[in-house]
């Protein structure tokens, strides 16, 4: 879910007008309830609606879920803008994955493991399955679905207060009478509990009121979520790691093309001065891919080789990126790169080669003995998924974001306090700021 900035500064908007809304329409039993019944009704709101209204305004999300059987679960932050980033959990096989959704895309990464192979040029052999970012389908692609439940703060907020606003007894935090408060905690904060249509939402007891976690209800047995919005240092942290993110797209691949390498011994030539690679493939678009792209258009790809001298290693080399013309669903072309340093092991390698051949040739009274030096080399093929000004535009783009947060940081939502005048629930929504500051309504 990817929410521009202008339609997020109307979900807030949205939110904190219903929350300034008419008082009689707020609450139906003001007009008939006794005083005490109606401060009772005031304190059972008010850390509903102020931890909704902190989390509306926050400057991300952090999800982390723990699926029922105790396994754990997927760990992602989402901005206001419902870019999203963070690690889904592969259960049990522990096949976890990172994920990255910016700028309409999203992209994926096995987390890389211990027995991947990293050669000095960078990870060899399929690049998807070692750590690096994979373009993904779009809205009718198998993440869709999960990565719909990982809203964006303002909206999961108007979601939640939608629910609120439906229940007719949330607990009163004075009530003498209510259940020990010890005995209701998430990660030792002190928790009110409704049980709302959308599920159990737990916020702090106390202030700073904020949301805690949404965790299903018994029958439903999904996978409960621990909430923490995102604000102050956190959210430059938050910033930094998605600007990180986004750079390294620069080398993300396009799983949409199935490519093929012709099969030639002789795709690698070698000398002193090194060891020259080129490679012939096809590709055909995948269904997926073919559902993506328009009619035409072209395959940017990359070759990454790795070369061997008389069965030593002898280094990689990756070519540079080259566009490739559509023809229908398919494509063709050839992809070479240099390894200069093979150059002093081919030599040492032909020396040797050399100096058996000549002994031999001694033996058999001067008979020519021909040679070869036996070079190798393993390459794959795969599309780019983004060009060098695309990903320059998303960077851009998180910073756009980082830079556009409305919320002062010098401020503070009041939200739920008495009005000494009416004695009723005062949400409008106001800034409390340093004295020299300027006042900003939200």
């Amino acid at each position: 879910m990817l929410v521009a900035l202008g339609s997020v500064v109307a979900v807030v908007a949205g939110l904190l007008a219903v929350l300034n809304g008419p008082e009689d329409s707020r609450d139906s039993h003001a007009s008939r309830d006794s005083p005490e019944e109606a401060a009772r009704r005031i304190r059972s709101r008010a850390p509903f609606e102020q931890a909704l209204a902190h989390l509306a305004t926050a400057r991300g999300l952090h999800y982390k879920d723990l699926a029922s059987a105790g396994t754990p679960g997927h760990d992602i932050t989402v901005t206001p803008s419902g870019t999203l980033f963070g690690t889904l959990s592969g259960g049990a096989e522990g096949l976890d994955q990172d994920v990255l959704r910016i700028g309409g895309e999203t992209f994926t990464r096995r987390k890389r493991g211990p027995d991947d192979e990293v050669l000095p040029d960078g990870p060899q052999g399929n690049p998807a399955a070692q750590g690096q970012w994979t373009i993904q389908p779009g809205e009718s692609g198998m993440l869709a679905p999960v990565l719909a439940r990982f809203r964006p703060p303002a909206v999961l907020a108007l979601e939640l207060r939608d629910a609120v606003a439906g229940m007719e007894n949330l607990p009163d935090p004075d009530d003498p009478d209510a259940p020990d408060p010890r005995a209701l905690k998430v990660h030792g904060v002190p928790a009110l509990r409704a049980d709302t249509p959308v599920g159990r939402l737990l916020v702090a007891r106390n202030k700073p009121y904020r949301v805690l976690r949404l965790a299903p209800h018994p029958e439903n047995g999904s996978a409960r979520m621990d909430l923490s919005p995102v604000s102050g240092d956190r959210a430059d942290a938050m910033y930094d790691t998605l600007e990180a993110a986004a750079e390294q797209l620069a080398g993300a691949v396009d799983g949409g093309v199935d490519f093929t390498l012709s099969a030639d011994d002789r795709n690698v030539s070698c000398g002193t001065g090194g060891c020259t690679v080129s490679q012939n493939f096809t590709g055909e678009l995948t269904s997926d891919a073919k559902a993506r792209r328009r009619t035409g258009g072209t395959v940017t790809a990359v070759m990454r080789a790795t070369v061997t001298i008389d069965g030593r290693d002898a280094g990689g080399c990756t070519s540079a990126r080259s566009t490739f013309p559509l023809t229908g669903d398919t494509v063709s072309g050839t992809l070479s790169c240099s390894v200069p340093g093979a150059g002093p092991l081919f030599a040492a390698a032909d020396a040797q080669y050399q100096a058996r051949a000549a002994a031999e040739s001694r033996a058999s009274g001067g008979r020519p003995v021909h040679y070869l030096v036996p070079c190798t080399a393993g390459s794959a093929v795969h599309a780019v998924a983004l060009a060098t000004g695309d990903v320059d535009k998303l960077v851009a783009q998180v910073r756009r974001e980082r830079r556009a947060h409305v919320v002062p940081k010098s401020g503070e939502l009041v939200i739920g306090r008495r009005n000494p005048s009416s004695g009723r629930p005062d949400c409008r929504a106001r800034w409390r700021v340093p004295s020299r500051g300027p006042r900003r309504r939200v």
